[in-house]
């Protein structure tokens, strides 16, 4: 088994290999080929700055589908919204309080809010 490095799950070589060598102050065998073993772990550090990509664009790509799903949610939210249920008589009341309240510039607006606003606006000859 591999000694743990800091407990962060990190595997470090055993005392045999260059682990135990950089502890002391010894002369470095030949026997150890360290500039294969750089290669290997510069092939590593290559994988693994992939896979940093590949995770980053995948939670892009779960950022803008929450997005949407937020967006959809709130569009369905509006949908229910009680002032969509109101009949146009009841509609058209309203924009006549509004207008004993208000200049007329603000009922044109009332006009601009949507199509069934804008109908039930016009089509209201006390307003007008």
């Amino acid at each position: 088994m591999k000694p743990q490095l800091f407990s962060l799950g990190i595997a470090v070589p055993s005392a045999s290999g260059y682990w135990g060598l950089l502890r002391s102050n010894c002369f470095i065998p030949s026997d150890i080929d360290l500039n294969s073993e750089l290669s290997k772990l510069h092939g590593e550090l290559i994988d693994l700055e992939a896979e940093m990509v590949e995770s980053l664009d995948g939670t892009e790509l779960l950022q803008r589908r929450e997005a949407e799903i937020r967006m959809r949610s709130h569009h369905i939210k509006s949908l229910l919204s009680p002032i969509r249920r109101l009949p146009p008589e009841v509609l058209s009341k309203v924009f006549l309080m509004c207008m004993d309240e208000v200049a007329e510039i603000q009922i044109l607006r009332l006009t601009e809010v949507c199509l069934h606003w804008r109908e039930v606006a016009l089509s209201s000859p006390t307003l007008w």
